[in-house]
Parts: C-alpha cells; sequence; structure tokens
C-alpha cells in the first residue's frame, strides 16, 4: 500500500544459544512505547508481528485479497 517507506533499524544484542526469554508485560509496554515515540508507521508494524506472529517477509508480503480471503474462511 506504499504506507510503509523504509524498515526500523535495530541492533540485536547476544543470547547465550538455546536461551528462550519472554518480556514481562510492562517491558513489553515500554518496548512499544520507545518505537511508537520514533515512528507510527514502525509501532504498528511491530504490534502486527507480535500478536499475529508473522515474520517480517510476510506481513510486507500481504495483499489485501489474502485477508479478505482468510475472513471468509473464518466467518
Amino acid at each position: 500500500m506504499g504506507d510503509i517507506y523504509n524498515l526500523p533499524e535495530f541492533r540485536r544484542q547476544k543470547e547465550r544459544q538455546g536461551r528462550i526469554r519472554f518480556l514481562e508485560a510492562e517491558e513489553e509496554q515500554r518496548l512499544f512505547s520507545a518505537i511508537r515515540a520514533r515512528c507510527e508507521d514502525s509501532y504498528r508494524l511491530s504490534v502486527f508481528l507480535v500478536d499475529t506472529g508473522c515474520r517480517l517477509g510476510e506481513a510486507i508480503g500481504l495483499s489485501w485479497n489474502d485477508l479478505q480471503d482468510a475472513l471468509q474462511r473464518s466467518g
């Protein structure tokens, strides 16, 4: 749709191999607040990715037809 012109840049922090960590509710809220303060579009994309489990490439590749087809199948 052309609403997002470039992807946000971020630095990944190193984690020990095999370590999985989930954010606490307060950490998630602070993270999304910081993203939103920089760019509303990046905030919306970030929330969408977290809420749906989509990968970045999948989300960027979505079209309105994909969403309409999914809604028709679920309804």
